[in-house]
């Protein structure tokens, strides 16, 4: 399934779709598409997926790791998530 099918059926409240394109997203380059990701898991965790919890535990404790060694990016990407 691509990201834009992914997408319409997150917005429509689909957990799955939601934990799905927030893993992907996390995974990319780009600080936009970790902030986007982070929020989609963030959403995801919020209606019950346990995976999507573990997931944004995870991207959150690297990104702090990752801030605490100056990381400027990473500490951009903490500022700008929910």
């Amino acid at each position: 399934m691509n990201d834009y099918t992914l997408e319409q059926l997150a917005a429509k409240g689909v957990v799955e779709a939601q934990y799905e394109l927030g893993n992907r997203l996390t995974h990319q380059s780009g600080s936009n598409n970790v902030i986007r990701g982070i929020n989609y898991l963030h959403i995801a965790a919020k209606n019950g997926s346990s995976k999507a919890r573990i997931v944004l535990d995870k991207a959150i404790t690297s990104l702090r790791q990752r801030a605490e060694k100056g990381d400027s990016i990473a500490y951009h990407i903490l500022m700008s998530i929910k």
